[in-house]
């Protein structure tokens, strides 16, 4: 694309009258998706007035006609629309551009470019990448935001939406903009399209944009999450944004009314709830904890006059918390202690358990040997602790010493 196709001339246009220049079935190695459709054709079209995608931005959707178009695809330099019914050659038919998704892309994507540059002016961070769908977009920064500064960029970009500053294109060769700072992903070497936003940023894209920066309406970050690379951002953006905000407004309104609390008092009632519940959590672990281990230590020195040095037992099903956060260390130190072998077992579904196997080393391995050899089990591990899954079909083949009870 040369940046000078109909959809970048007027991005808001929705219909226009095409011709249908080319057309091809879809063969059958590329019809993924479409397998349940009994024919998928390929077109060309004069004008090209569906954008393809790109730059991180989706395709159009649409008709011609009465043809529904699927999907939009750059290939070799032309763009193909992909239909759901065959279209005469070259007679004149009427186009229409679903536009309010185009729009609904075309406002995230300008937002994005709006906190990145932010983020890029104010924080030093640099954007890592995005994504977009209907509902809201993810963007990746290369280093933690505080709080603090997460609150600022937010503010920071509703005031520019509030300024109603410009949005535009520059399209020339690399070589003209050398002088220009902007943001890029990556290197080029021909020609370049430029996304400037007045007295905010100027970045390299090839996507479909807005006039200005009130068309974006608002934006609202709603989630921010450590990833490997740094942080990932989750926004809403325009009437997405305010939807939220009415569903928590509604939600701290059914709070208050269930609390009878005027809402200013809802914060200290819920963070001392928090703690009791912590409190009684914790209270009811060492209960449980204090009946297994009594309940292990008899199954012990019931066992071990007979010479028994491994030991099966069930763990109750609804004790997930449980299970993840202490079992494993508490048969671990008992495993080392009376040099036994202990495979803990918990049900996961209808068809599997979840196991956890501790005990010697040297034992372990005679024992994972034997698994792996009469049942079907999978799992990993090292040392004197192995966890995994194992079949139903095989666990009905162990015979179980100790079913743990469960506290109500």
């Amino acid at each position: 694309m040369d940046f000078n196709e109909v959809f970048y001339r007027d991005p808001y246009q929705q219909e226009y009258q095409v011709q249908i220049l080319k057309l091809e079935a879809l063969c059958e190695a590329d019809r993924g998706s479409y397998q349940d459709l009994d024919q998928v054709y390929v077109a060309e079209i004069e004008p090209a007035c569906f954008y393809p995608g790109g730059g991180g931005q989706a395709p159009d959707r649409g008709r011609i006609a009465e043809a529904k178009v699927l999907d939009v695809r750059e290939r070799g330099g032309r763009i193909e629309v992909l239909l759901d019914r065959p279209l005469e050659l070259k007679r004149s038919y009427r186009a229409e551009i679903d536009l309010q998704r185009r729009l609904k892309f075309m406002r995230q994507h300008s937002g994005e470019h709006l906190i990145s540059g932010l983020a890029h002016s104010h924080y030093q961070a640099e954007n890592l990448g995005f994504h977009m769908n209907q509902s809201y977009f993810t963007l990746d920064l290369d280093r933690i935001l505080t709080e603090v500064e997460l609150l600022e960029l937010e503010r920071l970009a509703n005031q520019e939406i509030l300024e109603n500053r410009a949005i535009s294109s520059r399209v020339g060769h690399v070589s003209e903009f050398e002088a220009s700072a902007y943001r890029s992903k990556k290197d080029f070497d021909s020609l370049i399209r430029l996304i400037d936003i007045e007295h905010c940023d100027s970045c390299a894209c090839c996507a479909l944009q807005c006039r200005s920066t009130a068309e974006i309406g608002c934006l609202r970050l709603i989630r921010s999450e450590r990833i490997r690379s740094g942080q990932r951002l989750t926004w809403l953006q325009g009437m997405e944004a305010l939807h939220f905000d009415r569903e928590n407004r509604q939600l701290i309104e059914q709070l208050s009314r269930l609390f009878s609390l005027p809402r200013e008092g809802l914060e200290s009632t819920i963070s001392a709830l928090k703690s009791s519940e912590e409190v009684a959590w914790r209270e009811r672990d060492q209960s449980l904890l204090r009946v297994y281990q009594f309940e292990l230590e008899h199954l012990i020195s019931q066992k071990h006059a007979a010479h028994q040095d491994s030991y099966r037992i069930l763990w109750p099903q609804k004790e997930l918390r449980l299970f993840k956060r202490v079992a494993h260390k508490f048969i671990e130190s008992c495993a080392k202690e009376y040099e036994l072998v202990f495979l803990l077992l918990r049900p996961a579904g209808e068809e599997i358990y979840d196991f956890i196997l501790a005990g010697p080393e040297e034992r372990l391995a005679q024992d994972l040997s034997y698994l792996g050899s009469q049942h079907d089990y999978r799992g990993g591990g090292q040392g004197s602790l192995y966890r995994g899954r194992f079949a139903k079909s095989s666990l009905e083949e162990l015979s179980i010493d100790l079913e743990l009870p469960r506290l109500k």
